[in-house]
């Protein structure tokens, strides 16, 4: 394992350097617990079978998290549907890897409600450093056209699937790293099962995404 996994750095590049909200909501949350079955996926502990998640490794990683979500998958006793797994996992991972993240140091947690009933949850990031060198390695590949290694890659893919493009890489100048990261989210060569996971996320943010915006349509009598 290096350092940092997956799922953190995909939180970090979510929050918002001036005021630390985290974007895109509900994707990336479902978007931390794709970036698990990622990480086990490139460490040789899950397949994609069938459509479906099959553990082929029940050896324990060395990260509590990812053993966690891994034992979880060992005790289903049975292949997995993806969209099912994330959708259940999903309800963890934001406060597992802000904890994570705060007790490193990296971030703060400030918490408050607005008018006192609606919670609002602000992470501001304290080790800039630690950001800056995640997103220094993207850039190499996302924006120097440098190959990278699957981990980087599978990052730049999660940034898409989570809808994060715009946010990493905004406005017009951005336009072809945006691109570059869905050529990223769609390389039928990743390895490892990490394009079918990559797929899963896609296809459980998608859904996501046209709940919500049904729900509100319905809310506003449209």
């Amino acid at each position: 394992m290096t350092s940092r996994t997956l799922p953190e750095e995909l939180f970090l590049l979510a929050l918002d350097d001036e005021d630390g909200k985290l974007h895109s909501g509900d994707a990336v949350v479902l978007g931390l617990a794709g970036a698990e079955l990622t990480e086990l996926a490139l460490a040789d502990r899950i397949a994609f079978e069938d459509k479906k998640i099959v553990v082929t490794d029940a050896k324990p990683v060395g990260d509590a998290a990812l053993d966690s979500a891994l034992a979880g998958l060992v005790e289903k006793g049975e292949p997995v549907k993806p969209s099912s797994w994330l959708n259940k996992a999903k309800k963890h991972t934001r406060d597992t890897y802000a904890d994570r993240l705060s007790n490193a140091g990296v971030i703060e947690e400030n918490s408050k409600k607005v008018l006192g009933l609606i919670p609002v949850h602000r992470f501001p990031v304290k080790d800039a450093a630690a950001k800056a060198e995640i997103k220094a390695r993207l850039d190499k590949v996302v924006l120097g056209g440098a190959d990278g290694d699957d981990r980087t890659a599978a990052l730049g893919a999660l940034l898409h699937a989570c809808k994060l493009g715009r946010h990493v890489y905004p406005g017009g100048e951005g336009s072809d790293a945006r691109s570059r990261l869905k050529e990223l989210a769609s390389d039928d060569a990743a390895a490892k099962g990490v394009s079918q996971a990559l797929a899963a996320i896609n296809a459980a943010v998608t859904a996501t995404v046209v709940a919500a915006v049904v729900s509100s349509q319905a809310a506003s009598g449209q």
